[in-house]
């Protein structure tokens, strides 16, 4: 069962605590626990997951984003937030469907949680050294997603290219 918790005070304390260790693997905060770096046409990224079913543990989702699709979307820019298209949860081994939780019981346990993160970001880099082109982007999409919407983004992914 879902319980109540407090995602505004764990993103700024995350946040605050993440941010050092991160950004000299060239991530930069995009919004609260949402880091990324830049690329041509995507954003490599990850963002804090925060459990709701207490206990304070949390997950890393890792993956790209392609803010572009915003714009073909006509998203209204007051709504936009930090979404993957591509990814899965970060673990020891990179991005994988299957990682275990980070705890963060308390601030002790989230520090000690977030340095471990910063070093299982390095692991991902291989997973990000796959794409290269916002080419490659759209075939990977292509075949990890179906349906209307994703056949739609791919149109559009493929537009971008």
């Amino acid at each position: 069962m879902a319980v109540d918790r407090d995602y505004g005070n764990f993103s700024k304390v995350a946040s605050r605590l993440l941010k050092p260790l991160v950004e000299p693997l060239g991530y930069h905060q995009i919004k609260g626990a949402a880091f990324g770096r830049l690329r041509d046409g995507w954003i490599e990224g990850f963002f804090l997951q925060q459990s709701g079913w207490g206990g304070g543990d949390f997950w890393v989702n890792a993956g790209l984003s392609v803010p572009k699709l915003d714009d073909l979307w006509q998203n209204d820019p007051s709504t936009r937030s930090f979404g993957l298209i591509l990814g899965a949860r970060l673990d020891r081994q990179g991005i994988s469907h299957g990682a275990e939780s980070y705890p963060a019981e308390n601030e002790i346990k989230l520090s000690a949680s977030l340095e471990r993160v910063a070093r299982d970001l390095k692991a991902a880099d291989s997973w990000f050294a796959k794409f290269q082109s916002l080419d490659e982007v759209a075939v990977e999409y292509k075949l990890h997603n179906g349906g209307a919407i994703a056949n739609i983004n791919s149109g559009f992914l493929l537009l971008l290219v």
